[in-house]
């Protein structure tokens, strides 16, 4: 004990609730005899990615007030040791009781309070994207659930897929993973992903095992996207019908075909739990009849255009073949679908160990290269939380590119320097010789990202490019380097 505590000063670290790769979870009390749990780093020397997760967790807990979130309390630091502390209320983690089937009037409890704990989340605008029994905590008698652990959680309406190829940035415990969160649908990732992940532990609490099983991050992927669970009844029997369709419409492949909305999902879990509590039984019913309830506003999928997706395809496939660069122009008229057929092709990327990277330009022009710094901003901030090992290839790779003039592009795209570090300053030039300089180097920039990896730029709406954008383009697209 008197080993835990010089691990965390002002902390007693009692048991151990979970062993991960990255993190040991206690729980324990505060020097004022408050109980806490613990996620303590593993590593005395973390990678830039699990501080910025760590940190990311913080700050998202602190912020979030919601009945649905274990409170987060504090963020620690010890000599190179990094803990995040929560508040402990009692519950126990989900882990720790998944296995056999659970109880079905247990689980059917635990089920309204996800659906519960969910519709709080979403309602604050929050996306979870790690919806796992490890980070649900819950009352099993009271059926109250409340979500920890927002090293991932994005705000908004939505985000879009990873930049970079899979599986090595994908996020998540892989059996609870959405088919979109995979980074190979080429879809962005809205609230559906967490309903989703919440089917795969409710089809393990009511039939005490997984809908997959997978040897490695490529079969988990293949899974998710590709095989179809057993129905519920077909392990369990006994299960009332409707429950077995209603988890099953959870893990729909496509978003579309779930609930839109954890209040839709509550709603029917409640109508399941009433006729249970009255009855124990549950009639059969109509899912979905308040799917209008919160209901996402995404627009109307476009019908895939296939034959001009096989034309990025070989245009792609051209540029890896020959190592040359095309330029690519798909017009038409607004809301024909432009922007979801270029998007339909990150997928063919990522298996090709290529980067997708994404710009848009704006009517109402901020300041040029506007697309270019859309494009590279995440990338560059993906790339900072990279293990040790790779981020010092990156900063290898770009210093060796960029010679004396990266200055230049991080001018334009800060994040730059949280690859790189400080860059030397660069000397001025006259006009003319300073715009052939910036587009020397923005062109080394490519040459140096596409030295392991074939990068394709999708440069939207492209009739709003101011000029300075056009020249960069027309220099990128005519230099075979």
């Amino acid at each position: 004990m008197d080993e835990k505590m010089d691990v965390l000063p002002g902390y007693t670290l009692g048991a151990i609730v979970r062993q991960g790769e990255s993190a040991v979870v206690y729980r324990g009390t505060s020097a004022d005899g408050r109980r806490v749990i613990v996620k303590l780093l593993r590593s005395q020397e973390p990678s830039p990615r699990e501080l910025a997760e760590l940190r990311h967790a913080f700050d998202f807990g602190r912020e979030l007030d919601s009945p649905a979130a274990v409170r987060t309390l504090s963020l620690e630091a010890s000599g190179s040791r990094f803990a995040l502390v929560f508040e402990d209320g009692g519950g126990r983690f989900l882990d720790e009781l998944v296995g056999a089937p659970m109880e079905f009037g247990r689980a059917l409890n635990l089920a309204v309070g996800i659906a519960e704990a969910l519709t709080h989340l979403h309602g604050h605008g929050v996306i979870h994207k790690d919806v796992c029994p490890e980070n649900l905590v819950v009352d099993v008698e009271r059926g109250h659930v409340q979500l920890t652990d927002f090293a991932l959680a994005a705000r908004g309406g939505s985000e879009p897929a990873s930049l970079l190829p899979m599986p090595r940035q994908l996020v998540g415990r892989l059996p609870y993973l959405s088919p979109e969160q995979t980074g190979r649908m080429d879809r962005p990732l809205d609230a559906r992903t967490d309903l989703y992940s919440a089917g795969v532990v409710l089809y393990q609490l009511l039939t005490g095992q997984l809908p997959f099983q997978a040897e490695d991050p490529l079969g988990w992927i293949h899974s998710h996207l590709a095989r179809t669970p057993r129905p519920l009844v077909e392990l369990q029997p006994q299960l009332p019908a409707v429950v077995s369709d209603l988890v099953m419409r959870l893990l729909a492949k496509a978003p579309e075909d779930r609930y839109p909305t954890a209040q839709g999902l509550l709603v029917d879990l409640l109508n399941c739990r009433q006729q249970w509590t009255s009855n124990q039984r549950i009639e059969p019913f109509a899912l979905g009849a308040s799917d209008a309830l919160g209901q996402l506003r995404t627009p109307q999928l476009l019908p895939l255009r296939e034959a001009e997706l096989e034309q990025l395809r070989a245009a792609f496939e051209r540029v890896v073949a020959v190592k040359l660069p095309e330029l690519v122009l798909v017009m038409g008229e607004g809301g024909v679908g432009k922007s979801s057929l270029v998007n339909q092709l990150r997928s063919t990327v990522l298996d090709r160990g290529g980067l997708f990277l994404t710009g848009k330009f704006d009517q109402q022009q901020e300041a040029p290269y506007a697309a270019f710094v859309r494009a590279f901003q995440p990338l560059f901030r993906q790339l900072a939380t990279e293990d040790a090992p790779q981020k010092a290839r990156w900063q290898e790779r770009l210093d060796e590119a960029l010679g004396a003039s990266g200055q230049l592009i991080a001018d334009l795209i800060p994040e730059l320097l949280q690859v790189t570090g400080r860059l030397p300053e660069v000397a001025p030039l006259a006009p003319v010789e300073a715009q052939s300089r910036f587009l020397q180097v923005f062109r080394q920039l490519l040459e140096a990202l596409t030295g392991e990896h074939p990068v394709t730029l999708f440069l939207d709406d492209l009739q709003w490019a101011d000029e300075a954008s056009l020249r960069l383009l027309q220099h990128l697209a005519s230099h075979p380097a």
